[in-house]
């Protein structure tokens, strides 16, 4: 993606990106492997690096890993939370 500042009079100028395509560097694939390496298999960030790089041959830093882990929580336990009501509704359902 391209941006900056135009040198003569000092606009700004940037690229949209298509419709369809996010901002996030990665995944949501990734994303959610790297969520689950280090929350719920409780490996250290240089692990996960490793791990991934290992792999999929992919060279992640430890800063990006501990950004993704810190965002990616949160829409993991929602993600959970709409899971668990949905069994919920069928468990009763299913008891009814």
């Amino acid at each position: 993606m391209e941006h900056g500042r135009y040198w003569r009079c000092r606009k700004r100028k940037s690229s949209k990106l298509p419709e369809g395509v996010t901002p996030d560097t990665f995944g949501p694939r990734v994303k959610s492997i790297i969520a689950a390496l280090s929350e719920f298999y409780k490996n250290s960030k240089r692990k996960v690096a490793s791990i991934i790089n290992d792999i999929f041959n992919l060279n992640i830093s430890v800063g990006s890993i501990s950004n993704l882990t810190i965002t990616h929580k949160y829409e993991v336990r929602e993600q959970v939370a709409i899971l668990l009501l949905n069994q919920r509704d069928v468990y009763i359902l299913s008891k009814e």
